[in-house]
């Protein structure tokens, strides 16, 4: 069974409900499993063993949280992420962008990105819910290709 990791921060909640939505469009691929990891409960290898990650942050002026730009620091040349499928999210209040952030540091790290990332103002809503679980849906289908 391959396994996608959800790892976000969040503090207002808004992190949070994106990445539930990418957890629950991950676990709608057959032979799939998904879980949640907050940032702050960081477990590096678990996300080594995991077949794909998903990771977000709330914008914080301008970056991404401290937490997990310590992801990418403890991971930085640890071989068990290259090559690894991944996508990135963030919410924001008006600013955005934070995905690209991410996208940059994960491929820095050599993971290898599945499809852009998407940027949530405030918290995910209609027809962005459904975009949260098509992009844990192609997360998914990458892990199990993995």
């Amino acid at each position: 069974m391959a396994e996608v990791i959800v790892l976000f921060d969040s503090r207002g909640g808004n992190t949070r409900a994106v990445a539930e939505c990418i957890a629950e469009g991950a676990a709608m691929v057959p032979g799939v499993t998904a879980r949640l990891m907050a940032a702050a409960d960081l477990d590096v290898a678990s996300l080594a063993a995991a077949q794909a990650i998903a990771v977000g942050s709330p914008n914080y002026f301008s970056y991404m949280s401290g937490h997990v730009k310590t992801f990418f620091d403890l991971t930085y040349r640890n071989a068990a992420f290259k090559g690894k499928p991944f996508v990135a999210f963030s919410t924001h209040a008006g600013g955005g962008g934070i995905c690209a952030v991410i996208e940059k540091l994960a491929t820095s790290v050599g993971m290898a990105q599945v499809t852009d990332g998407i940027d949530i103002l405030n918290a995910p809503a209609g027809n962005q819910l459904k975009e949260c679980r098509k992009l844990g849906q192609q997360l998914g289908r990458a892990a199990a290709n993995a």
